[in-house]
């Protein structure tokens, strides 16, 4: 099941070597890039975008999330452009794994 990353702050519960899907929305052919920060005790893997289910409707860019500890994990989830200095969203995932 995929988990919707929200605006802001959120919490999930993990599981050790249990992978998680986050989903962020798409952003198209804007220029812009989510990118996740690397984070000790996660393993991280962008996968493909996956296409709206409907005419118009919203893509999400998802990203396989493996904690490899236990404990409170910090995960930085960042809308970048190259001629940006500054990110234009930030989104951020605690991950409680147990």
């Amino acid at each position: 099941m995929v988990k919707e990353v929200p605006v802001g702050s959120s919490t999930i519960e993990a599981r050790i070597g249990q992978p998680v899907e986050l989903a962020v929305p798409g952003v198209g052919t804007t220029g812009f890039r989510w990118e996740a920060c690397e984070t000790v005790g996660l393993e991280i893997e962008r996968l493909a975008a996956r296409p709206a289910k409907t005419f118009g409707g919203k893509t999400r860019e998802v990203f396989l999330v493996t904690p490899r500890r236990q404990g409170d994990i910090k995960l930085m989830l960042v809308l970048r452009a190259p001629w940006r200095t500054k990110p234009a969203d930030v989104r951020v995932v605690k991950l409680k794994v147990r």
